[in-house]
């Protein structure tokens, strides 16, 4: 998985513009005394407590004001944060994510701020990658610090490649290299797009003094939510059925011809190095034949095909992000003659929620537009 995120420099009101960096795909889970959890620091003496927010509002934060933990502030395009836990000192988290993670620099430590961010329904299209979110963190010393200038593997890394539609979220850790003396008291800031509202987040309760201004309010979208009218064949409100080709572009038909909502037995029989699925996730198998034909250009081709699968969380799944080994898997590396069609497995890591409603999109080549196809049989 490779993406862009895109993290700016703001230090005592200036700021440099965006710059891309590499997002990594390795994920651990935090154990022991590192594992994440929203911080207890105590509020300093006078410090008044935090104000609770109210189940589903999104709060102001400014930096004398910041969201406090664990409440959701609107960053613009659609797109809300929350700071869900914080660890002060992760040197030793982040060593152990990956081996080629190097050291803090001197006078540097690394710290870990656990985010969620969410897809709103006031969002302008139905789906979107965090890719323009920029996030970063800044203490007493008046400095900024990017994720970028941490070019380490975080655990349980914040993956913003994934595709979130409306109502969905993304939870995962961003790492930054500060100072000791700041991260004892680090606010993180987020905005969104290229005029979203900068917003300040809290990482410890003792410095949440939320001047309570509501700014709006965060929902959720139904999967196939009744619109007064039937949305066109191949819509995620309509899928096609089992065993109803669809094309996706580029001369490529896809069917889905059967589903296993829970394959984790057999992908264990297939491949003893198949790893079981990660916590709160099984594993999904979808059998799918692809067809070369009309549209093409060519009497070959490879099938450069993404396929991917989302169920109620309306967070999206890539097949290739599961690496275990399917029976019968589909093979994409070979060439396809006009006429001529591939079959096999291919296997999502989902919730049990997602695997009782999944559904399969999928388009080929750049410009296409997704279709999307039922698992379930009618």
């Amino acid at each position: 998985m490779l993406g862009l995120v895109a993290l700016v420099v703001s230090v005592a009101g200036c700021s440099s513009g965006p710059s891309g960096v590499e997002a990594s795909v390795v994920t651990r889970s935090l154990d022991g005394p590192t594992a994440l959890a929203p911080s207890t620091t105590r509020p300093a003496a006078g410090a008044s407590a935090p104000t609770a927010a109210a189940p589903g509002t999104t709060v102001l934060g400014g930096r004398s004001s910041p969201v406090p933990v664990g409440a959701t502030g609107a960053v613009g395009d659609g797109w809300a944060m929350s700071v869900d836990g914080f660890v002060p000192d992760a040197d030793l988290a982040v060593a152990a994510a990956n081996s080629f993670n190097d050291p803090p620099g001197p006078g540097k430590r690394y710290v870990l701020v656990k985010v969620t961010l969410r897809y709103g329904s006031d969002a302008v299209a139905d789906k979107a990658t965090p890719v323009l979110v920029r996030i970063e963190a800044v203490g007493p010393s008046k400095t900024s610090y990017r994720s970028s200038d941490a070019a380490v593997v975080a655990p349980d890394d914040l993956d913003i490649s994934t595709e979130v539609f409306k109502g969905g979220a993304l939870t995962g850790n961003i790492a930054f290299a500060v100072s000791a003396t700041d991260a004892a008291d680090l606010l993180v800031s987020a905005s969104a797009g290229f005029d979203g509202a900068e917003r300040f987040f809290a990482t410890n309760a003792g410095q949440a003094s939320p001047s309570g201004d509501v700014v709006g309010t965060t929902t959720t979208v139904a999967v196939g939510a009744a619109t007064g009218r039937v949305a066109v064949p191949g819509a995620r409100a309509n899928p096609l059925p089992r065993r109803t080709p669809g094309a996706i572009g580029d001369g490529w038909r896809l069917t889905v011809t059967d589903y296993v909502a829970d394959a984790g037995a057999v992908i264990a029989a297939t491949n003893s190095f198949n790893e079981p699925p990660p916590a709160g996730k099984q594993y999904a198998m979808v059998r799918v034949t692809l067809t070369y034909g009309e549209g093409g250009t060519d009497d070959k081709a490879n099938p450069l095909v993404i396929i991917r699968a989302v169920g109620p969380s309306n967070t999206a799944v890539n097949w290739t992000d599961s690496f275990v080994v399917a029976p019968d898997a589909l093979v994409t590396t070979d060439a396809v003659l006009r006429g001529q069609s591939i079959t096999g497995n291919i296997v999502f890591a989902v919730t049990s929620a997602d695997a009782a409603r999944l559904v399969v999109y999928a388009s080929a080549g750049f410009g296409s537009d997704d279709v999307f196809f039922a698992t379930a049989p009618r």
